[in-house]
């Protein structure tokens, strides 16, 4: 009879206020103690997935650079390096300078080769030179004439404006290396003799601004 008694009550009149609000706040603590997991967890997911996309954005940075080097070593030995330079437009999605891009397949002139052009590109501006001076100078007619007939020029470095000077210095700067300072002094050429020194200098510029052109790429992915 008491049993039945209590189940026709209310469930209100038989659990007290006091154990019902226990029991909410239970409740409540374990609905809050799950979504601090929840959020603990995303934050974890989010952290694990910026330290992937950090590896992997360095990791595809180190390879942008890893073609750039073999693209650098490509031009020092005059090599086509169309596979290299493609491996770093698709790690960077970068656009490729043209005054690189148009050696991929070919190569570029290497130092060595602008150096073995170098004597007879000089011969034939002084010979140019001399010509040009002997029809306006009848007075150093003769020495220019002998001087053209055997070739004659200073391959050691000597100071002067005249043609075979500056030609010697170039050729100086050349053997250095050093193209830079081969083409500041070739500016100071008159014609004929720039003229006939055009072709070697526009292969030294060209290959000056795909170096160039290296040394700015690998700036941008350092960035």
């Amino acid at each position: 009879k008491r049993i039945a008694t209590l189940e026709s009550q209310p469930i209100g009149e038989i659990i007290s206020d006091n154990f019902m609000d226990a029991y909410n706040d239970e409740v409540t603590a374990l609905q809050s103690s799950v979504q601090a997991q929840r959020a603990q967890v995303d934050k974890l997911m989010a952290e694990a997935t910026a330290k992937e996309s950090q590896a992997l954005k360095i990791s595809r940075t180190n390879d942008a650079r890893l073609a750039l080097d073999e693209v650098q070593a490509a031009i020092d030995k005059g090599l086509p390096f169309i596979e290299e330079l493609n491996d770093f437009a698709t790690l960077t999605g970068q656009a490729v300078p043209q005054k690189l891009s148009m050696f991929a397949k070919t190569g570029a002139t290497t130092v060595a080769e602008l150096g073995v052009q170098f004597p007879s590109f000089a011969r034939n501006a002084l010979t140019a030179h001399r010509a040009s001076s002997s029809a306006n100078d009848l007075s150093v007619g003769l020495v220019d004439f002998l001087k053209s007939q055997f070739q004659a020029r200073s391959v050691v470095p000597k100071d002067g404006n005249d043609a075979d000077a500056v030609l010697s210095r170039t050729e100086a700067a050349v053997r250095q290396g050093n193209l830079v300072k081969a083409l500041e002094e070739l500016s100071s050429l008159t014609s004929p003799a720039k003229d006939e020194m055009a072709k070697w200098s526009n292969q030294a510029m060209a290959r000056l601004a795909a170096t160039d052109a290296v040394k700015l790429l690998l700036a941008s992915i350092q960035e």
